[in-house]
């Protein structure tokens, strides 16, 4: 088959039988006008298409032709591929729209396969862009990430955006979102009114939408997505976006197994919003005729869709190289070649198998190490974990952190969604459906559903919400009997198959409601928390922090703090919450550091870790609702490595060895400045509190730990719902 070049480019015969194309810098004013010259070799198909994965990597061609004006600050990384007789008027559409932004952007067209060449809209439009690029596949794969990559990685543009057959990108649009782009890495607009339900079908500004199988937020969503979030939905815009080149170092490229065919952009912005702040803007949507998901591609995987958000749960996956991205063939599906039963393994490895042969890729040997199965126990399971929009962090805490040390061991895989927008497809799925923290409406019509269908349920609380409005009149409205986030609580203890808490307390209170209560430990993800300081005061004061959302019953450890910072002149205070507390407000502003609180757990980990303060103060009232509470903050100060000052209430005095692994004082005002004033005199106080505060939490609390009594509260849920099946 000729691979001819387009536009003219130079090309000679390559020794392997090839073809070698040229880069050609045209006009260039700073080197009048000589070729800047990169190769990339053509690979000879004449043979045949049974390629193996690496000669079908080598078998894509590289042509760039740069204008002669100034650099494009935006690479238009525009995919083609799928039925040509289904997508070439909409083609025309977005090769016309992109035309019109000839002057901001850079166009890499990225061709799904050699025939695609000769597509007319290709042939005509191509000439007429000034600055372009073009990156052709020997064979059509139907995976765009695969020559996203191809383009991300070779981009010279400071930004990329995205396009395919479909998307009419607008001037206005990418221009501001460049003009709004300062410090960004992903930044992004408005939904595309196709993803957007109709009014009717927004139940509220916070609850995202269903459309072609696809979870959307609507547009009045808060946005930036938090990571939280955008575990459960997809929220960001690829037809809307921009996304700073210099990502691909930092969060490397996109995950390109064909079992992510429709949802490689969903997993990356869930990896990229880990660690990373997105920037979201109410800029105006291009028009998208299709997504990923319902884009006529010549060769589906037709892969339940299940199988893929439980892939996606692995955030762990990161390449910071293309060719360490290309070492995974496109049909691996890693873990879950050990995670899923034999049946579904066999099933999906099918289904691959023949994608991959109508791609004209061919079989390849694989070598796998011997494995060996859980034996005890109704291993692997396939676990939901439902949840609505507050309840991320403790999802993240309790079973995602715990679960990802288990992958590619043959006991579960996982998949997060939201409650407002389960279906029965999606819980007919699950082995065990995990309810976390449920009040919802549509959390409670789930639970019905799966008791209906013999699903088994596990329901978690780790607050007191029996005791919450008597003791906080501002929850009324929420937890007093008759109101639904009450009742519907209530509901779900009396009738999932096990519920469990953290705490004597809580266990104590919510017995009576429950149909099987079980208290375990809490999970502490130590190594989260692990890293070096980077944030040190300038003049070597210490600093002294807190780290919480309500500052409710903290007052006398405020004054106590506020006493000391005064009359000590080599020290700083450092708060993460919602508000600066009251008493700080007279201190200096030199002298404390405030950071707005983080839900997403790992940059709140990251703060603390980067800050790593010398001591971590923890007050907490005294009323059941806290004595319910697990010690989260004594958890976080001894995982990053600072010795803490902890109310001396049951929460705490239960765990915490006075003058060991922390201090406990009363709720007085001269208690916690005394306190304060004992560690900071004694470094080495500090130095042994903080070590063994660590080794105390790392040997009974960390996820490593703790994981074997998890896996037995899974199975004591299986066997409660088999009994009651019977």
């Amino acid at each position: 088959m000729a691979n001819a070049p387009l536009w003219g480019v130079n090309s000679k015969p390559h020794p392997l039988g090839g073809v070698v194309y040229f880069s050609i810098m045209a006009g260039d004013a700073d080197n009048g006008g000589n070729m800047n010259v990169q190769r990339a070799n053509g690979l000879d198909l004449d043979h045949g298409m049974n390629l193996k994965w690496d000669q079908w990597l080598a078998g894509v061609t590289i042509q760039e032709l740069f204008s002669d004006a100034t650099p494009r600050p935006i690479d238009m990384l525009l995919w083609i591929g799928g039925s040509f007789p289904q997508i070439e008027v909409e083609l025309e559409k977005t090769f016309d729209s992109i035309f019109n932004l000839k002057d901001l952007v850079h166009v890499t067209v990225l061709m799904d396969g050699l025939e695609v060449s000769y597509w007319s809209p290709v042939d005509y439009y191509l000439p007429l862009m000034p600055s372009r690029s073009l990156i052709t596949s020997p064979t059509a794969l139907s995976l765009p990430s695969v020559l996203y990559n191809f383009g991300m990685f070779r981009s010279r543009s400071p930004w990329l955006a995205f396009a395919w057959a479909g998307v009419q990108p607008t001037l206005d649009g990418l221009s501001g979102l460049l003009a709004n782009s300062k410090d960004s890495l992903l930044i992004y607009g408005s939904l595309p009114e196709s993803d957007l339900a109709q009014p009717e079908m927004r139940l509220d500004s916070w609850r995202p939408i269903r459309i072609n199988g696809q979870l959307h937020p609507s547009q009045f969503a808060h946005h930036p997505m938090p990571h939280g979030w955008l575990q459960m939905v997809a929220g960001i815009p690829m037809a809307n976006c921009l996304l700073a080149t210099r990502a691909r170092e930092i969060i490397g490229g996109f995950d390109h197994r064909a079992l992510l065919q429709s949802e490689f952009w969903w997993d990356y912005t869930r990896r990229f919003s880990r660690y990373h702040q997105s920037q979201g803007m109410p800029l105006p949507a291009p028009k998208v005729t299709w997504t990923w998901s319902d884009y006529p591609f010549v060769q589906r995987v037709y892969a339940d869709p299940d199988l893929g958000a439980r892939f996606m749960s692995d955030e762990m996956r990161r390449t910071l190289h293309l060719e360490e991205q290309n070492a995974y063939p496109p049909d691996d599906i890693a873990h879950l070649r050990f995670d899923l039963g034999t049946a579904e393994v066999n099933r999906l490895t099918h289904r691959l198998s023949r994608w991959r042969s109508a791609c004209g890729l061919a079989e390849e040997q694989e070598t796998t190490a011997p494995f060996v199965r859980p034996q005890a126990g109704a291993w692997p399971l396939r676990v939901t974990v439902v949840g609505g929009i507050n309840e991320p962090p403790h999802s993240q805490i309790c079973f995602y952190s715990p679960f990802q040390n288990l992958l590619g061991q043959g006991y579960l895989t996982w998949r997060p969604i939201l409650d407002s927008y389960v279906l029965a497809a999606d819980l007919m799925a699950s082995d065990l459906v995990i309810f976390v923290r449920p009040r919802s409406n549509e959390a409670r019509a789930a639970l019905d559903y799966c008791m209906d269908n013999r699903i088994p349920t596990l329901a978690m609380f780790d607050d007191n919400w029996l005791t919450l409005a008597r003791e906080r009149p501002e929850y009324t409205s929420l937890f007093s009997p008759g109101q639904p986030d009450y009742e519907n609580f209530i509901y779900a203890c009396q009738n999932a198959d096990l519920t469990v808490t953290y705490n004597k307390r809580m266990e104590t209170d919510l017995s009576p409601y429950c149909r099987n209560l079980l208290r375990i430990s809490p999970p502490v993800d130590v190594k989260v928390f692990e890293g070096t300081r980077k944030k040190r005061c300038q003049d070597g004061r210490l600093i002294i922090g807190y780290a919480g959302g309500g500052l409710r019953d903290h007052k006398s450890a405020f004054q106590g703090l506020v006493r000391f910072i005064l009359e000590e002149k080599a020290a700083q205070v450092f708060i993460m919450g919602h508000v600066l507390p009251p008493e700080l407000a007279t201190l200096p502003a030199d002298r404390v550091l405030f950071v707005p609180y983080e839900y997403n757990f790992f940059r709140y980990a990251e703060v603390l870790r980067q800050v790593r303060p010398d001591i971590m103060l923890a007050p907490l009232g005294e009323t059941d609702t806290d004595k319910s509470k697990c010690a989260r903050k004594y958890f976080d100060a001894a995982s990053v490595g600072s010795p803490g000052i902890y109310s001396d209430v049951e929460t705490y005095n239960t765990l915490i060895r006075h003058g060991e692994t922390g201090l406990l004082v009363s709720d007085n005002e001269e208690k916690w400045y005394e306190a304060i004033c004992t560690l900071v005199k004694d470094p080495l106080l500090r130095i042994q509190i903080a070590d063994s505060a660590k080794k105390a939490v790392a040997s009974q609390y960390s996820v490593e730990v703790l994981i074997p009594e998890l896996l037995e509260a899974l199975q004591k849920a299986l066997s409660i719902a088999r009994g009651r099946f019977k």
